[in-house]
């Protein structure tokens, strides 16, 4: 059995065709890569922003949490001495009764 020549006119046409035919998913394939290319700096670029915005609560909280301290200490001292004038003011009170 003997193989019919090869037509390389034939194969060049063919691969020709062929690489027409695959010419819009290549072009949509490029398009796709910039699009994810995109996204993936836009999500590079929330990420940055997220821990940036994180540190930043981080901060305020940290600082909310010393400000709470601080006016929970103040609000004590100042209860203890109004407790203390209270028992001031009522130990005056019985002196002047019994006098």
């Amino acid at each position: 059995m003997v193989n019919p020549p090869f037509d390389i006119n034939y194969f060049l046409s063919s691969c020709t065709n062929l690489e027409k035919s695959y010419e819009h998913l290549l072009k949509e394939k490029k398009l796709y890569e910039l699009k994810l290319n995109q996204a993936l700096i836009s999500l590079q670029e929330i990420n940055e922003k997220y821990e940036e915005e994180r540190k930043k609560i981080n901060n305020l909280s940290s600082y909310l949490k010393s400000c709470k301290e601080k006016h929970d200490k103040v609000v004590l001292e100042y209860k203890e001495k109004i407790n203390d004038l209270i028992k001031q003011n009522e130990e005056r009170e019985k002196k002047n009764k019994v006098r």
